[in-house]
């Protein structure tokens, strides 16, 4: 005789019987095979070997592939972190190296002797002077203007228009 898996079952020797009893001894059954033995070939709620394998394998699986996942989202997340930090390196670095041209400018003499004039400073024999805040701004074609200084060529007035401008007004029809 065997089980549904091929297996042989095993008989139980047999247990005596009570000479007073017309039962059978407990554990024994018609076959005379015990219980557990005859549950033997039967997989627990379907489950054979071979698919409780199969599942273990697969969380084994699922774990492996969560870690990884987690490892890669972490090396993503480090370098986006790095390059922003290169880039804030690079933003100072820049930041450091205006800061010094300002600071060698500000050491220059003829910076500290320009600077000096604007509190009154100045060499002895010049003449303060400051511009009012609420002064127009100059025309483009003023003289001393950078127009003037890049080779533009800029139609000056004769001295008699100068003097009739100043005497008179300007022209009307300007």
């Amino acid at each position: 005789m065997s089980g549904r898996d091929g297996t042989p079952l095993r008989r139980r020797p047999s247990l005596p019987k009570d000479p007073g009893s017309d039962t059978e001894p407990v554990g024994s059954g018609a076959s005379g095979l015990v219980p557990a033995e005859r549950l033997a070939g039967l997989g627990i709620a379907g489950l054979s070997r071979r698919r409780v394998a199969v599942a273990v394998g697969l969380v084994v699986v699922a774990w492996i592939t969560v870690a990884v996942g987690r490892q890669l989202g972490a090396a993503g997340a480090a370098q986006a972190r790095a390059e922003a930090l290169a880039a804030e390196v690079e933003r100072r670095s820049a930041e450091v190296a205006a800061l010094e041209a300002e600071l060698a400018q500000i050491q220059d003499p003829a910076y500290v002797r320009q600077e000096a004039r604007a509190y009154g400073l100045g060499a002895p024999n010049e003449i303060p002077f400051a511009v009012d805040p609420a002064a127009p701004p100059l025309p483009p074609n003023a003289p001393g203007s950078a127009a003037t200084r890049l080779g533009e060529i800029v139609e000056r007035p004769s001295p008699l228009e100068v003097w009739l401008t100043v005497l008179f007004g300007p022209d009307p029809g300007d």
